[in-house]
């Protein structure tokens, strides 16, 4: 991995612009330019748990944020629901063999028991707290705001793909291994990614990206693979 001096933050940025536009001379820059290799060799060839001794599950996540529309910081309600019903006219029209009967559920359909059972699972995202509610991450909640999962029936499965819509980003997406199969993983994932933005581009809509600093999200720490 190459990797130039990155700031550390704790800020939200509400647009693309906003994590894109230059700093005034009285500011420190608290961006700069990051590189990964993701396509590391190393990856492929080593295996992270060759016996299956220690590993339990993986993990592998990235965000992703719609071009021309408001971070979630400070989207309106309009906007989280057009995010939504696009989200989910997309994975209706999933294609890859495991991802075609997928759940799509909304927040605002779950009961109480549903979403806290989501929860402890690790399948949903949490509900507000105090800070995500001061930054404009918890506007409207819970409107707008929807789960993937490639599973016919998520109380009862366990899936290995999901996708989260307006939480802390537009989206973010994520697929999830028994053992230490990095390279699985991320493979999933990926496969996962394109087809989302497939179904996007054919709808006329892109992921932010910016070609100095790559894929553009709410949180600064995250821009670039967002991985």
């Amino acid at each position: 991995e190459e990797e130039e001096d990155v700031y550390p933050t704790a800020a939200s940025s509400s647009t693309s612009d906003a994590t894109t536009s230059s700093p005034s001379k009285q500011q420190k820059p608290n961006l700069r330019r990051h590189c990964t290799i993701i396509n590391n060799p190393n990856l492929v060839r080593r295996k992270a748990d060759p016996e299956g001794k220690y590993i339990l599950s993986t993990r592998v996540r990235v965000a992703r944020s719609l071009d021309g529309v408001q971070f979630p910081a400070t989207m309106s309600r309009s906007d989280r629901r057009k995010v939504e019903r696009l989200i989910h006219d997309c994975t209706k029209n999933f294609q890859a063999s495991n991802l075609s009967n997928g759940v799509y559920l909304p927040v605002l359909s779950m009961t109480n028991d549903q979403n806290l059972d989501l929860i402890e699972r690790h399948i949903l995202f949490d509900n507000p707290n105090e800070w995500t509610i001061a930054s404009g991450l918890g506007r409207d909640w819970p409107d707008g705001r929807a789960i993937y999962a490639n599973v016919s029936d998520i109380q009862s499965q366990t899936p290995d793909f999901m996708i989260w819509i307006n939480e802390e980003d537009h989206l973010r997406i994520m697929t999830l291994k028994k053992g230490g199969d990095i390279q699985g993983a991320f493979t999933s994932l990926m496969n996962g990614v394109r087809e989302l933005e497939r179904e996007l581009q054919l709808r006329g809509w892109h992921f932010a990206k910016d070609p100095r600093l790559g894929y553009l999200v709410s949180c600064p720490t995250n821009v670039g693979t967002t991985m």
